[in-house]
């Protein structure tokens, strides 16, 4: 299987088929709050035309909408916690059914977050790839601090490291929990469910 022979390079200067990324394809990226799991899976999506699938952008697209889901999972976002794994399990095994997923291939980002979001993921479908995105909980806290994200359009930047461009800046906001307690709370419940 390989058609043309074309290759893509990877950011360790491997090269891996071009087939063998896309149709239907799943890989998984994950790592604590600010890791940097958005930055590199927006890049990785860019760079080889997979969906990028956040569970964590789309629950917030879900409650800023006031749709049932949303106001079901900000019940647990207010208090700090993650999304019950039957209301994120679902959410997920629909986003995989739909057409650009099937037929791109996908980076779930920031899921799974737990053993048992993993086991259940694995009976559902074939994970070609897992990628861990580690930092110091220093670093993360640092990162939370200066990031910001565009109410307008869900970008994200960071104050210092990817400042938003002229026009933007002002009405860059703080993303919610992101607060230094509720971000500690945040990397507690992580390292709690990663073990």
């Amino acid at each position: 299987p390989g058609g043309d022979g074309a290759v893509a390079t990877s950011s360790n200067g491997t090269e891996a088929p071009k087939w063998a990324l896309g149709k239907g394809r799943i890989f998984v990226v994950m790592g604590a709050p600010a890791s940097g799991k958005g930055t590199q899976c927006k890049m990785l999506a860019e760079k080889f035309g997979l969906v990028h699938l956040s569970t964590g952008d789309v629950f917030r697209d879900l409650v800023k909408r006031g749709t049932e889901l949303g106001v079901r999972a900000k019940e647990f976002l207010d208090k700090g916690c993650f999304v019950p794994d039957d209301m994120v399990l679902s959410l997920v095994q629909d986003c995989l059914s739909q057409p650009d997923v099937q037929e791109r291939g996908c980076l779930l980002d920031g899921f799974p977050r737990t053993a048992e979001q993993a086991e259940a993921l694995q009976r559902r479908v074939k994970v070609e790839g897992v990628f861990f995105l580690q930092a110091p909980d220093k670093a993360l806290v640092a990162r939370a601090a200066d990031r910001r994200i565009d109410p307008d359009t869900g970008d994200i930047y960071h104050l210092k490291f990817v400042p938003p461009p002229a026009g933007v800046d002002s009405r860059i906001v703080r993303r919610d929990r992101d607060d230094e307690n509720s971000f500690r709370r945040r990397i507690e419940v992580f390292h709690g469910g990663n073990r």
